[in-house]
């Protein structure tokens, strides 16, 4: 091998280990092949079942079934589900109620989610929550809830194995998400306002930008949390 080479190949190796040897800064989320993503913090809202205490999550975060921005869902049943039947779900914060099912359609012309409600919050507008699978709905299109509301009664109608309600948190819904036959370009919040999901995103944004993860608690301490995807 000449000294060229050799040169040539030290400096190679010398530019890959400098390259391998600090990753820190990467945010790696095995979405889209991009490293961009910065996951939000966990965000905290209002236990939503006060009758009743027992309540399991039969599907957490990132479960296979929880796909694009419904990446951070969870799924609450009973363990007994005949008691899981009409329990009352209370809407975990305050706000405009911007989409719910249309009342008396039958569970097979239903969407995946069933009867659902989506609110989107009055502390932050840029925050919606969904809570599906209803078997009755307490609240409509267009009203104002109040943190506590009921909102509706847990069943298991549209794309549903057994009782549970299906809840998700999305941010950033005024960003805009890719979709459509025509590839144009809507704000999440116009996918919100029909019962769509937020299954893809923008081709420069990953499928999680509108997904936020959360969890309930029973103190009076709710708090959003967003870290805004750079572009959105």
């Amino acid at each position: 091998m000449s000294v060229r080479n050799i040169l040539l190949y030290t400096l190679s190796v010398i530019f890959l280990l400098i390259s391998c040897s600090d990753d820190s800064s990467i945010n790696r989320t095995g979405s889209m092949g991009l490293d961009t993503f910065v996951p939000p913090e966990l965000s905290i809202i209002k236990w939503p079942f006060t009758e009743v205490e027992g309540w399991l999550i039969t599907r957490g975060h990132g479960e296979a079934t929880h796909n694009g921005s419904d990446h951070f869902a969870i799924d609450y049943s009973l363990p007994i589900e005949s008691e899981c039947f009409g329990q009352p779900f209370r809407a975990p914060f305050s706000g405009k109620v911007i989409y719910s099912t249309v009342t008396e359609v039958p569970n097979h012309l239903l969407t995946g989610y069933g009867n659902q409600v989506i609110i989107q919050s009055d502390r932050d507008s840029t925050f919606a929550l969904r809570a599906a699978h209803f078997e009755i709905l307490e609240a409509f299109k267009g009203e104002y809830v109040n943190e506590g509301d009921l909102i509706g009664k847990i069943g298991s109608t549209g794309n549903s194995t057994g009782c549970h309600v299906h809840v998700v948190l999305y941010r950033n819904i005024y960003g805009y998400i890719y979709e459509g036959p025509a590839n144009e370009s809507l704000k999440a919040v116009e996918i919100l306002e029909t019962g769509g999901g937020l299954y893809r995103s923008s081709e420069s944004s990953p499928k999680e930008a509108f997904a936020s993860p959360f969890k309930f608690v029973k103190e009076d301490s709710i708090q959003l949390n967003k870290n805004l995807f750079q572009g959105l």
